[in-house]
């Protein structure tokens, strides 16, 4: 997908995740969403990060069918104008919130530069994108481990 145009209708979104994932990029202002859970902690790590974007599905997890003798199916295609890198990042952060993940899945992209970066960007887009729909303590808790998991690997030395 990596040589595929820009599509136009990208810039008409406006629903919850077209929000939170303009705050993680900071085409949206971010201090909108200070006093949801984790962001004021999340965005303190941020620093700039270089990478060419492309066409990507910005929910993957649960998004991809399995069955013996055929190849993945990719379902409920959500696409967004963003680096790959950000895509992994998401499922990443998914699977250190919802699915019992803990720190040693970031080995598994260890290679990927800058991915602690990524790895903020995709918690901002996956806390503020509920919090638009509801305001709970479910959010609080729920993101908990995984902001500190990402906070941690972001530190600078």
């Amino acid at each position: 997908m990596a040589n595929l145009d820009r599509p136009k209708f990208i810039s008409q979104y406006n629903d919850p995740w077209a929000t939170g994932d303009r705050v993680a990029w900071g085409e949206h202002p971010i201090n909108e969403f200070q006093a949801v859970p984790h962001i004021q902690r999340l965005s303190d790590h941020l620093r700039p990060v270089e990478a060419e974007s492309q066409v990507i599905h910005g929910d993957l997890t649960g998004n991809v069918l399995f069955a013996d003798s055929l190849p993945p199916a990719v379902i409920d295609l959500a696409i967004y104008w963003r680096p790959p890198e950000f895509a992994t990042a998401i499922v990443v952060g998914d699977a250190l919130t919802w699915e019992g993940a803990d720190e040693t899945l970031l080995s598994t992209v260890a290679h990927i530069g800058h991915f602690p970066q990524f790895l903020l960007r995709a918690l901002i887009y996956r806390i503020v994108t509920p919090a638009l729909f509801r305001m709970d303590d479910t959010v609080e808790s729920e993101f908990a481990r995984a902001v500190e998991i990402a906070c941690s690997a972001a530190r600078v030395p």
